[in-house]
Order: C-alpha cells, then sequence, then structure tokens
C-alpha cells in the first residue's frame, strides 16, 4: 500500500520537472488540439478581415448640362460604383437608360474601370426640353438620374459682337467674343455650335479683300452658353474688319444669319 501512494506521487513530479526544463510536452485540456483548431475541430479565425461589400453607386459627373436638340451632351455622364470603406469596385456592371426626351445613348451597358467608374459613350438628347437619363447598376438602390436640357436652334435670331477687336501691334493677341442671340437681344444659351471668323482688311482704294492668312490663331471656335470665344492676333499692319459665320444654323442661311454680322474697324500697327 505504501508503495502504490510513492508510484501516484512520483508521475506529477516528474512532469512537472519536465515542464521546468522546456519540454515541448503538452498536456490535455490545455485548449490547442493536435490539429490547431483548439481541440474542437474547427479552424482558427483568420486573421485579414471578410472582403467588403459592394453597397452603392454615386454621380461623378455629366448632370444638369445643355445642348442642341437633336446632339450630344458635352460630358457624357458617368457613375462610380464604391464598396462599405468607400473604395472603387472594377468590373460592376452598369446600364444607361434613356427615361425621358427620346434621346439616345451609344453602348449602354458599361463595366466600371480599376477607378469604379462606369461612362456611357454618347448622349444624344432628343425634343427640346428636359431630357433624364438613369444609371443603373443592379441591386444597389436606387439609380443615378441624369437631367439635360434640350435646346431649340429656332431660337437664334442673329450674331453680335460682345467684345469687340481693338487696336494692337502686329501679332499681339486679343480676346474676341461673339454671341448668338434671339430676336430681342437675349443671348441663346446654346452650347456646342461651331463659329468661325473671316479676316478682312483694307487696301488702299477703301475696299475690303478676305486676309484669313493673316490671322495668327485658331479663327475657329465653339459656343459655350451662347458665347464664342476667340483669341485672335493679326500678322500685318493695316486695317481691318472680322466677320462671324457658323455653318450650324441652317435655318438662318448657309453661313448663319443674314446679313453678316461685321465687327467695327480696327488697326494694326
Amino acid at each position: 500500500m505504501i508503495a502504490l501512494c510513492l508510484r501516484r506521487l512520483v508521475i506529477p513530479i516528474t512532469v512537472a520537472l519536465l515542464g521546468c526544463a522546456g519540454s515541448d510536452l503538452t498536456l490535455p485540456g490545455d485548449g490547442t488540439g493536435a490539429d490547431g483548431t483548439g481541440g474542437t475541430g474547427n479552424p482558427s479565425p483568420p486573421d485579414s478581415p471578410s472582403p467588403t461589400s459592394v453597397i452603392r453607386v454615386e454621380s461623378v459627373e455629366g448632370g444638369s448640362q445643355s445642348a442642341v436638340a437633336g446632339t450630344d451632351v458635352p460630358i457624357p455622364p458617368a457613375v462610380r460604383v464604391v464598396d462599405s470603406l468607400g473604395q472603387p469596385v472594377s468590373g460592376y456592371r452598369v446600364t444607361f437608360v434613356v427615361t425621358s426626351g427620346g434621346g439616345t445613348v451609344l453602348n449602354p451597358a458599361q463595366e466600371t474601370g480599376s477607378d469604379g467608374v462606369a461612362r456611357v459613350e454618347r448622349w444624344t438628347l432628343g425634343s427640346p426640353g428636359l431630357n433624364t437619363l438613369e444609371a443603373r447598376a443592379a441591386s444597389l438602390g436606387s439609380p443615378v438620374v441624369f437631367q439635360a436640357t434640350a435646346l431649340s436652334r429656332a431660337g437664334v435670331d442673329h450674331f453680335v459682337f460682345v467684345v469687340e477687336p481693338d487696336g494692337v501691334r502686329v501679332k499681339e493677341s486679343q480676346t474676341i467674343q461673339v454671341a448668338m442671340v434671339d430676336a430681342a437681344g437675349n443671348v441663346v444659351p446654346l452650347s456646342g455650335i461651331e463659329m468661325y471668323l473671316g479676316l478682312f482688311h483694307r487696301k488702299d482704294n477703301f475696299q475690303w479683300s478676305v486676309s484669313n492668312q493673316l490671322l495668327a490663331a485658331e479663327r475657329f471656335a465653339d459656343t459655350e452658353n451662347g458665347v464664342a470665344t476667340f483669341h485672335l492676333a493679326v500678322r500685318e499692319p493695316g486695317t481691318y474688319q472680322l466677320r462671324a459665320l457658323s455653318d450650324e444654323l441652317p435655318e438662318l442661311g448657309p453661313h448663319g444669319p443674314e446679313p453678316y454680322l461685321f465687327s467695327r474697324s480696327f488697326n494694326v500697327y
């Protein structure tokens, strides 16, 4: 009986001594299984967080524009898809759908790029008045709505120089602006209408001749909200006039309203 009790006492003392000596011995019930599952058979939780989920689609640009009916808006509408951390999501399908105005879109189904942005290639406005376009992204809630105003060309009656040319030195640049206005003289806010200027040189016999080759800058410009802006210079001294033209208002004549609009004369010295 005494020997048996001594044997039971020696076993735990031996185990304790082995543990103190730095043994790798693992005792049952310490919470760690042999497979690293915590003894329950279930894997330990991963160190990295689970992937975030897509939560919203937001407007990037292209809202509240205007263009002539039957033409494209200046900025193609675009949206961005982001996850719950606000990071862009690539490869997400977005569909652009015309919902009023009767316009059209080119390639309406787009996928977001690495920046999370999907952009319609072209939005051509329909009938004059309010036109709307929706960007729909599956189950991401309400679509993003874009609005644009389709303008009628019929409101343009004539052109005016809102910034006239002035006397300058040879090759000195100056700014000239031409506006499209209605019969009452109000600017018609059409954007994207190409206008161009013709340069006329007064000869010694007081006759005017076309001298566009003497212009030292681009004589074509598109209107922005009804106004075309030019930055021009003339290569030779003399007395000149400018004439404003446009080929995009055929109802007003082949090159714009007639009689044609001439600027006041100016000297280059």
